[in-house]
């Protein structure tokens, strides 16, 4: 590609394969990294030229995820945007980055948990997901434990004799091992999931691939219930950490 003709839509495919995946060791930025490009860096922008990118498109993609109320995703895809601009840079198919800095906003952490009648009717709305999205949302409300490291569990995690569930350092947030106590109504819960006991517990296609529905889980409890529209996933490891408290329960707990 020569510097400053190429098309943002011919230059994101080596920007988030094996360039990027090198370049970047927290795999879990990664991950999330393909998302972000193709939906709001390619969409809005695959088909200019990298070269005339200014700071006003860069702030059209941000805003348009900001009006949408989603601020703090707003910024990482401003993150994105930028690490995107800097790979090009880096390679020379730019001249210079656009200096956009002032485009992030300030973060607010929510705070938002959910009441006990709440709770009760996603439970209840489970019910209606289907046997691996209304399990893996049961799991979440079981465990308090954050989205992916559920969606990710895997039976040679378990001991169910010893209702104990170990998340490998490799999976969690502070890179050790972190140990789950289960409950009987969640072991009960595996139980009830059919065989073969091994590989991931909520599967998606296959056994080889893991549960890939949180965004239908969610999207299918706010048509449901209306007070779900003002909740996320998350809200649900929050609410339990503040019933652990509640109970005089004294855990350290990340909740972050």
């Amino acid at each position: 590609m020569q510097k400053g003709q190429a098309r943002i839509a011919h230059a994101t495919p080596d920007h988030i394969g094996p360039h990027r995946l090198n370049e970047n060791s927290v795999r879990r930025n990664c991950r999330r990294a393909g998302p972000a490009v193709a939906l709001h860096i390619g969409s809005m922008l695959g088909a200019k030229v990298i070269g005339s990118v200014s700071k006003s498109d860069i702030a059209d993609v941000v805003d348009t995820v900001r009006r949408k109320g989603f601020i703090t995703q707003s910024n990482r895809v401003y993150a994105e945007v930028m690490a995107f601009m800097n790979w090009c840079a880096d390679r020379d198919l730019i001249e210079a980055v656009p200096k956009a800095r002032k485009l992030k906003a300030k973060e607010h952490p929510r705070a938002q948990t959910l009441t006990d009648q709440e709770l009760g009717d996603l439970w209840n709305a489970a019910q209606s997901l289907g046997q691996v999205g209304g399990r893996y949302l049961k799991a979440l409300i079981l465990s308090g434990q954050r989205r992916d490291e559920v969606r990710l569990m895997k039976w040679e995690e378990l001991n169910l004799d010893l209702a104990v569930w170990t998340i490998p350092k490799e999976r969690y947030k502070t890179r050790r091992d972190h140990i789950v106590p289960l409950s009987p109504k969640f072991v009960k819960l595996l139980n009830e999931i059919p065989v073969p006991h091994s590989g991931y517990v909520f599967i998606g296609r296959d056994q080889k691939s893991p549960f890939n529905g949180t965004r239908g889980v969610m999207t299918s409890i706010r048509n449901q219930l209306d007070a779900a529209k003002h909740y996320t996933l998350h809200d649900i490891r929050r609410t339990f950490r503040t019933w652990l408290s509640r109970s005089g329960i004294d855990e350290v707990t990340d909740v972050s």
